[in-house]
């Protein structure tokens, strides 16, 4: 994909709306009634990305900004709340994804937004959270502690985090 803001901005076609999605979430199964569907509406591929995640119980909301970045807004994620990636980002590059009330870190492009913010590592009032595959959710960590601290998920850190824990 030569320019992301390109590419979401143009009419869908089937590839590229599966080249977006993938680029978001390579596990997702794009359905082709779904593709053919989002070419004869004659939307762009911004609108179908969008339309896909819509339901998904961590909703994704893709937008841009001028020709300076596309934004993705996670809506109903436990620890990030949105991620900036340039228009013409390439692996290994950084890009930044904000979390918790103010926090922001930078995150290696590995081809795959939602991989690569399971490989980040965030850290919040002094507890790591980081992305446990065995049980599909992030957990978390005191940095300060010896022992592996591990919590159910990361509202114990964002409770801190608001001063209620």
């Amino acid at each position: 994909m030569e320019n992301l803001i390109e590419t979401l901005n143009s009419q869908a076609t089937e590839e590229s709306v599966l080249n977006v999605i993938s680029l978001i979430d390579w596990d997702q199964d794009v359905t082709p009634d779904f593709l053919e569907s989002a070419v004869a509406d004659e939307v762009t591929t911004l609108q179908a990305v969008n339309d896909w995640f819509k339901g998904e119980p961590v909703a994704v909301f893709v937008s841009t900004v001028g020709d300076q970045y596309v934004d993705f807004k996670f809506i109903g994620h436990d620890t990030v709340s949105r991620a900036c990636v340039s228009p013409v980002i390439k692996k290994g590059d950084l890009f930044n994804v904000y979390y918790s009330e103010s926090s922001k870190t930078g995150v290696e492009w590995n081809g795959d937004l939602f991989d690569a913010i399971k490989n980040t590592d965030f850290e919040i009032n002094g507890y790591k959270i980081r992305f446990n595959p065995a049980y599909n959710e992030f957990q978390v960590n005191n940095i300060n502690s010896s022992g592996s601290g591990e919590f159910a998920g990361s509202e114990f850190a964002l409770l801190k985090d608001a001063g209620k824990g």
